[in-house]
């Protein structure tokens, strides 16, 4: 296709002519609203602009007015008309979309956050290790709906996700950022972000741009302004110089953006004694964990100097939401700073 397919509206009409599309391979440029609200910029990964950034494409454009409205569509219609009747297609689906409602329907009743895909289920995942039956330790053990199977992102990524979007600026403004371990899902996002200047480490070579020990972080004092580092502490025997690091290359009004399991029904537990991967997976869940935060961990890490707001899908969103979001209800997300 050689035009641009632009579908104008990302409500429910514009996400079902979206599904149709996508099924037939047929791509869309970009959605077009009136007017971009609540900062809001993509839809499935694919950009929704303005009517105003609409006015300034160029070459042959194709566009389907997916509004339930009538009215409203024929509106839009005649606006466009007026400014691209030389070099656009203009059409209005809305009446089409409500006459072939059936071959519309969005069969899929979850929606992933990461990869902004309507899907039937999540796919299970997790250790279902003795610990897991004994405990609940939130980010741990088997969940049913863990796994996006388009993207292929876990459930507590998602919540981090959703934190970042709402607490932070990492995706619309310059900013320079950290991220340890990084996550296949929000390192695609984080990307998308021109204005981030991006550094993402692993303590394994090969799996990020830098080999890092949170230990011994190579970069200079008070340069970031947000540093991620998810499911990874749990792993570090030397907690206090990690998080000495940590303060060091961060700027002194930066956040660290910080999550690992926790087990609710005990305090903290930490013993540097344990040695061998057996007795670790027996005691903290995995072979390669030195300790299992507890209810308690929030004033385990403020002994350090943190400051630590603590962000949970139960209290920012409704039951229905979390569930169709894919996430755990209690999970922690926390954003700190020094």
């Amino acid at each position: 296709m050689k035009e641009k397919l632009i579908i104008y509206g990302t409500g429910n009409f514009g996400k079902r002519l979206y599904e149709c599309l996508r099924k037939f391979d047929i791509s869309v440029y970009c959605f077009c609203q009136t007017q971009i609200e609540n900062g809001e910029d993509s839809l499935y990964e694919i950009p929704i602009i303005s009517l105003h950034t609409l006015t300034k494409i160029s070459g042959d454009k194709l566009i389907l007015i997916a509004i339930e409205n009538s009215q409203v569509s024929n509106y839009i219609k005649t606006n466009l008309m007026n400014q691209f009747l030389e070099d656009a297609k203009i059409f209005e689906c809305g009446n089409f979309i409500k006459s072939n409602l059936n071959s519309f329907v969005l069969n899929e009743n979850q929606y992933c956050l990461m990869c902004n895909s309507y899907i039937k289920e999540f796919i299970p995942s997790g250790n279902e290790g003795k610990i897991f039956l004994e405990h609940h330790i939130i980010g741990g053990g088997y969940r049913k709906n863990c796994v996006c199977p388009q993207c292929n992102s876990m459930d507590r990524t998602r919540w981090v996700l959703y934190v970042l979007k709402k607490y932070t600026r990492i995706f619309n403004e310059p900013c320079r950022v950290l991220h340890f371990a990084p996550e296949d899902g929000l390192v695609r996002r984080i990307q998308a972000n021109i204005q981030c200047d991006y550094y993402t480490c692993d303590i394994e070579s090969g799996k990020a741009m830098h080999v890092v020990d949170v230990t011994d972080i190579p970069f200079r004092d008070h340069v970031f302004d947000y540093i991620i580092i998810n499911h990874v502490l749990e792993h570090i025997e030397n907690e206090s110089l990690a998080v000495s690091e940590l303060k060091r290359v961060l700027k002194p009004d930066g956040k660290i953006i910080l999550s690992f399991p926790i087990c609710m029904n005990q305090k903290t537990l930490e013993d540097l004694s344990i040695k061998t991967k057996e007795k670790r997976q027996e005691i903290y869940g995995q072979e390669d964990h030195v300790r299992l935060y507890g209810y308690d961990f929030k004033e385990w890490l403020e002994q350090y100097g943190l400051k630590i707001k603590v962000y949970s899908p139960k209290e920012e969103l409704s039951l229905e939401e979390i569930t169709r979001y894919g996430l755990i209800c209690d999970d922690i997300c926390m954003v700190c700073s020094f």
